[in-house]
């Protein structure tokens, strides 16, 4: 069940300070573990790096959840995660998330993470090999 995950985002926030550009990008690996039949148990351990606004804050991300396929096409999951960043120490998320499938090979994306005030929604194109 080990596995590696890798993500790059760019989006424009509108600050007090005015509109900024914020750059992210993510690697890390992560493992599944088998807990009912289509359901697995997730961890996960990245580095992630984001820069915008003359600002560059890098550090961790642990997340553990679950993560179920509802049919062929369609799986849901659900994950706590933990942020050890250069300016943000300590943070706490959740995320919801799904992905349809339209091959084995590509799918898309949708998911809403909310935690210390903040709230960031993803839509996304997903490869696996």
């Amino acid at each position: 069940g080990l596995y590696g995950l890798a993500g790059y985002s760019s989006l424009d926030a509108d600050t007090p300070l005015g509109d900024v550009n914020v750059k992210a990008n993510e690697v890390g690996l992560g493992y599944h573990h088998s807990i009912a039949d289509q359901t697995d148990l997730i961890s996960e351990v990245a580095y992630r790096n984001a820069r915008g606004g003359g600002q560059n804050i890098d550090g961790g991300r642990a997340s553990v959840g679950v993560r179920s396929a509802m049919n062929k096409n369609f799986e849901g999951f659900v994950k706590a995660n933990y942020y050890d960043l250069s300016d943000y120490s300590g943070d706490v998320s959740g995320t919801v998330g799904g992905q349809y499938k339209f091959n084995p090979m590509w799918g898309v994306t949708a998911e809403a993470e909310i935690g210390n005030g903040d709230q960031a929604y993803l839509l996304g194109v997903r490869a696996s090999f």
